[in-house]
């Protein structure tokens, strides 16, 4: 199996965390988890069905092209066949900048690209099929860099805040002179999930990057470092997201 994470053009940076490619010529016996990370993607399926898991029930997808949009609870997927994905990663409120629907209509959800717009299917599905990987790249670039829409709103300034401190949400808020209840509902439409919940989706996150780099680390050294009041409190917030335990996610 083969992935692959390629950057997008320097003018997309901030929107698009990156474009990425899985392909593999033989079925997978098992399922792939995809867990929370605050990010939305569409994906575009070059190959067969993919056989989807998510809060225990099973479905098949033969959409060549679907959005994904903010999780909170992790999704398991395993082709059916010749396995050839590529994929849009939206930074967190990223999306917003290319497309104008609420976003927390899709939370915890995977919908068909057409149910957003047929033209965006036309647009980039239809277009994209026949393309190699290079040439596919350079085309979602040309098309988001001719869609973008350029704004600096008091939310993306907490969104900000957000990512690079752990700073208190109503901190933030008040700093930034915005009500709680109505960066909640800013969050809502342009990032998905509130901003309460994308502080503990990223914090998730950088919990399970470095559970991957460094498996043998220590728990309650993790938990302080990464702003856990406790042990318990870290694994709480780690089996919210994953659905399992970090011990448990460590032996999978």
């Amino acid at each position: 199996m083969l992935y692959q994470e390629l950057l997008p053009d320097p003018f997309l940076k901030n929107d698009i965390e990156c474009y990425w490619s899985i392909e593999s010529g033989t079925t997978t016996t098992g399922f792939r988890t995809v867990y929370p990370d605050g990010c939305m993607d569409i994906i575009f399926n070059f190959g067969e069905p993919l056989m989807r898991k998510h809060h225990n029930k099973i479905e098949f997808s033969r959409d060549d092209a679907f959005v994904v949009g903010n999780m909170l609870t992790p999704i398991e997927s395993k082709p059916t066949g010749n396995l050839n994905l590529l994929g849009v990663r939206f930074s967190p409120g990223g999306m917003s900048s290319f497309f104008s629907f609420p976003l927390h209509s899709l939370t915890d959800l995977s919908v068909p690209i057409a149910e957003i717009s047929n033209e965006l299917e036309k647009e980039l599905a239809e277009r994209l099929y026949h393309l190699s990987l290079a040439e596919r790249i350079n085309y979602l670039n040309d098309y988001f860099k001719r869609i973008r829409t350029m704004r600096s709103e008091v939310w993306q300034k907490c969104l900000h805040e957000i990512r690079i401190n752990r700073k208190a949400v109503s901190v933030i808020a008040k700093e930034a002179d915005i009500s709680e209840k109505q960066l909640q509902r800013k969050f809502q439409a342009h990032v998905g999930i509130g901003p309460k919940q994308l502080s503990q989706v990223l914090r998730f996150r950088k919990l399970r990057e470095r559970l991957e780099d460094r498996a043998d680390e220590n728990l309650m050294s993790l938990a302080w470092e990464l702003g856990f009041t406790d042990h318990s409190h870290l694994t709480k917030t780690f089996k919210a997201f994953a659905g399992i335990t970090p011990s448990e996610y460590l032996v999978r």
